[in-house]
């Protein structure tokens, strides 16, 4: 039987291994139920050609999966077919932990999602997607060997991605740094963002800016590389979520807000508030270069509404991470890279083209 597959190396396999593999093959083709005799330690010994000490370490295998139980002298019976064929019909999968429920209108994770899929069926890997339910992830059975690897978001604790390392390689998507083993990243260089972003307002003479976020994590980095910076100044303010609504509500709050200060936007949604509110007001912040959303460079909304953005095509996240991956699992991944940062990409010219 070979143990090798277009996205496996080969490699050593033990012996009771590769019996194990088939012993749950016949199991599954014999059409058995849970309770059912399966046969005792000499059949296998005799229908495998294999060494008792072989069949044992087999059976072990078998019973630690939960797939069959050894009553002493009668022999072994089959207590767990239907997890067995779940085992198996997962083991070409790639399990993707989606960071929002079913039904999100969240475009950028959604457009992610789709070249996440596209990608892995191209590499003839089938990807099951596992949706939050009520703000969290369902139960769901993953035991070592039984998928070929999964992807996490950033928002996954670590001892949750330890635990999926254990079971395949996995990719964990955004996020700080994370070097554990049999884990991979692609990350988005957040600091660089705030830094194109500050360009543009300089080469518009405009020299103080002031963030506007909900994300702790991305206020962070933008300040950290803005200070850096001795020719542009800025301040903060922290949102409760990133919207339209939340954009056009903090408007009030903004109304002492000198007409030469920039800002920077942590969402596309969020700017495209804003500029709904301050034209109601009489100001136009793209006319007058005073406004730059750090989000997604490719959403028509923004793009259409004229709108400066900077930030990284949920597209080429996916198909990147996706690749990444697929190369990890076949073996090509020839500088065993373990992580990939995206720069950003930002749309600002006149006619919405996009450059790096």
């Amino acid at each position: 039987m070979s143990m090798t597959s277009p996205h496996t190396t080969p490699a050593f396999t033990p012996l009771y291994h590769e019996l194990k593999e088939r012993l749950e093959d016949e199991i599954l083709s014999s059409g058995l139920s849970d309770g059912h005799f399966f046969c005792t330690l000499k059949d296998i010994c005799d229908r495998y050609d294999v060494s008792i000490t072989t069949a044992r370490k087999a059976v072990d295998a078998l019973q630690k999966s939960g797939v069959i139980r050894s009553k002493s002298s009668r022999g072994l019976y089959v207590v767990g077919t239907e997890r067995l064929l779940h085992q198996k019909s997962l083991q070409n999968h790639v399990l993707i932990f989606h960071a929002h429920e079913a039904g999100s209108r969240n475009v950028f994770f959604s457009l992610r999602l789709g070249a996440m899929l596209e990608a892995f069926a191209e590499s003839l890997f089938t990807a099951k997607v596992i949706f939050k339910v009520d703000g969290a992830f369902p139960a769901y059975d993953i035991l070592p060997g039984t998928v070929r690897g999964i992807v996490a978001g950033s928002t996954a604790p670590l001892e949750t991605i330890q635990q999926y390392a254990r079971m395949a390689p996995t990719l964990v998507l955004g996020g700080a740094d994370t070097s554990l083993p049999g884990v991979y990243q692609v990350s988005y260089d957040i600091g660089k963002r705030a830094d194109m972003a500050a360009d543009y307002f300089l080469a518009n003479d405009i020299s103080e800016c002031i963030i506007i976020s909900h994300a702790d994590g991305e206020i962070e980095e933008f300040s950290t590389v803005l200070k850096k910076r001795s020719d542009i100044r800025f301040s903060v303010k922290k949102i409760a979520e990133p919207s339209i609504k939340c954009g056009r509500n903090c408007v009030a709050q903004l109304a002492d807000l000198p007409p030469t200060v920039g800002i920077m936007a942590g969402d596309d949604g969020l700017a495209v508030g804003l500029v709904d509110a301050f034209l109601k007001n009489g100001c136009d912040l793209r006319q007058e270069k005073r406004i730059v959303a750090l989000a997604n460079p490719k959403f028509p909304f923004t793009r259409e509404y004229g709108i400066p953005v900077v930030g990284n095509d949920p597209w080429v996240v996916g198909r990147t991470a996706a690749e990444f991956l697929c190369a990890v699992l076949d073996g090509t991944n020839p500088e065993k890279r373990q992580r990939i940062t995206l720069a950003p990409e930002a749309s600002w010219s006149d006619n919405g083209t996009s450059q790096s």
